[in-house]
């Protein structure tokens, strides 16, 4: 098992409601966000949670297809995790609170 983690800032101009729309954005569409993504695609739900829970299938230029599981925390987790057995089986991206945490880094 392989396990990495990675931070980056926030700039201050960016508020954490506008980095969690995006993270939002990019958890329905990778395309333009995840290199060698040729087409990302809702499959099942959303669900009856307001749209936070769903599944999606990514097309890789290479050919694979991988399906994996989303759940959108609001207002400060989205939650990746393969459906399948895939080299990746859960990615986290948090947006902390800056009151805890006012550097205000993106954690992935």
């Amino acid at each position: 098992m392989f396990t990495a983690a990675r931070t980056e800032p926030i700039p201050s101009h960016i508020t954490q409601e506008q980095i969690f729309n995006l993270l939002k954005i990019r958890a329905r569409n990778s395309v333009g966000f995840l290199p060698g993504v040729k087409s990302c695609e809702v499959t099942e739900g959303p669900d009856g949670t307001g749209g936070n829970v769903f599944t999606r299938k990514l097309e890789f230029t290479t050919g694979q297809v991988l399906a994996d599981k989303v759940t959108i925390f609001p207002p400060s987790l989205v939650r990746i995790r393969g459906k399948e057995i895939i080299k990746i089986d859960l990615i986290n991206h948090l947006i902390p609170d800056k009151v805890r945490a006012p550097e205000r880094d993106l954690c992935y």
